[in-house]
Order: C-alpha cells, then sequence, then structure tokens
C-alpha cells in the first residue's frame, strides 16, 4: 500500500497536496473556533466533510477501488452543507426559507442522478450551479443591506469568494466529467483538467483559511446590530 501511495504522490502531486491543503483552514478555524459564527462553523464541517471524502476515495484507490460513488455522494452531501451555511448566514427569514427550499430541490436532484457505477456529471453540475446561485445570492444581500463596516473583516465575504471561485471555475469541465474519466481519453487530457480543478481548489482552501482567520472582526463588523444580524450570532 506505501509502494501504491509513493506511486501516486509521483504522478500526481497536486492531487496530494489539494487533500492536505484543506487541513490548513480547519486548523485555523480550530485557533479561531471561539470567533465563529454559525455559518463558518458550518464551513468548517463542509471542509472536514471534504477532507473525509478525500480520505476515503484515497484509501479506496490504494486498495485497487473505484471513487466514482464517492464523487456523488461529496456532490450531494456539499448541497446539502451550502445550504446550511447561506441559510445561517443571511440574515433575513424570507431569504433564509428561499435558500433552504431552493438547496432541497438541488439535493433531491442530486439524489436522483447518483449512479454509483459511473460519474454523474448531472449531480456534479446541481451543486456547482446551486453554490454559483447562492453565493451570488449572499453577496446581492449585504451588499443591499449595506451594515458591514469593512468587507475585508468579514469572514464569510473570503470563503464565499472562495467557493465562487472554485465551482465557476470548475463548472464547464463538469459537463464533460464522464468523457474525462472514460479509459480512451488521452490520459493528458484528464491531467490537464485534474491540475486545473485542483489548483482552483487549492485557492478555495486558502480564501477560506483567510475567512477564518478574520473571524475575530465579525462580531465588531457592523454598523448597526438588530434582530436579523443578532440571530447570526445566537450561537456566540
Amino acid at each position: 500500500m506505501l509502494e501504491r501511495l509513493e506511486s501516486l504522490a509521483t504522478k500526481y502531486p497536486i492531487d496530494i497536496v489539494a487533500h492536505l491543503v484543506i487541513l490548513i483552514p480547519v486548523l485555523v478555524g480550530v485557533a479561531r473556533f471561539s470567533y465563529l459564527k454559525r455559518d463558518m462553523k458550518l464551513v468548517m464541517l463542509f471542509l472536514i466533510g471534504d477532507f473525509s471524502t478525500e480520505t476515503m476515495s484515497l484509501l479506496s484507490m490504494l486498495r485497487g477501488g473505484t471513487t466514482v460513488h464517492m464523487l456523488d455522494i461529496r456532490a450531494s452531501l456539499n448541497i446539502a452543507l451550502v445550504t446550511s451555511i447561506y441559510g445561517a448566514a443571511l440574515i433575513r427569514p424570507r431569504q433564509q426559507k428561499i435558500m433552504v427550499g431552493v438547496g432541497i430541490l438541488f439535493f433531491l436532484f442530486s439524489v436522483i442522478a447518483y449512479s454509483g457505477r459511473v460519474v454523474a456529471p448531472w449531480s456534479q453540475t446541481a451543486f456547482r450551479v446551486f453554490a454559483i446561485g447562492a453565493t451570488l445570492a449572499y453577496y446581492n444581500a449585504i451588499l443591499a443591506d449595506l451594515n458591514l463596516k469593512k468587507i475585508h473583516h468579514h469572514s464569510m465575504f473570503w470563503f464565499t469568494m472562495g467557493l465562487l471561485f472554485y465551482v465557476g471555475g470548475t463548472l464547464f469541465s463538469m459537463l464533460f466529467n464522464q468523457y474525462l474519466h472514460d479509459e480512451a481519453t488521452p490520459a493528458a487530457i484528464s491531467d490537464q483538467f485534474t491540475v486545473l480543478s485542483q489548483s482552483l481548489y487549492i485557492a478555495f482552501c486558502l480564501l477560506a483559511t483567510l475567512g477564518f482567520w478574520v473571524s475575530k472582526y465579525d462580531l465588531k463588523n457592523y454598523f448597526e446590530r438588530n434582530y436579523f444580524t443578532d440571530n447570526v450570532f445566537k450561537d456566540n
């Protein structure tokens, strides 16, 4: 097994790097845990979920198994977590209800699209389309409220930027997922898309790390505290 791990690390070094980089925001989140709002605590859960599924996929590969089912399970899990994150981050009840309602529809779609035998491009695409919509809706909400003193001191700003950067950059490649995972596809082509996807994911993790780092400013970063903003902090 160790020989196979060494072979994978030599052939796909960026995959191993992207796997380990997930631990950076998680560790910073643990260090800043006392400052975290509910939404950022859920972001930690999102990243831990990613690390766990990546670890299980790696173990499956080392044993000569397939990781196809893990990709689709991860997509459905991520839809559920992104729904929870932005459901907690949005401060107005109507916005929360819309986010949760749309998230449930996308989650059900991803479950229906699940195959278990081949990579389901629609499940992967559903996560990215939903995440793009959720991130843009969140940016629109905080810009409309005009209640943040410094946008760069807002923890969710950085996580949202990273998530939008990642899902937006990999959306197109997900439409060709089956082609990229086909044994007939030249390795050079699939490797290029893998490098792009993993590079974007590393950037996402680093931006999420920045979000955890500035979380200590969240509590005093509002011009006005009211019922809606206090609802975001009610776990603190």
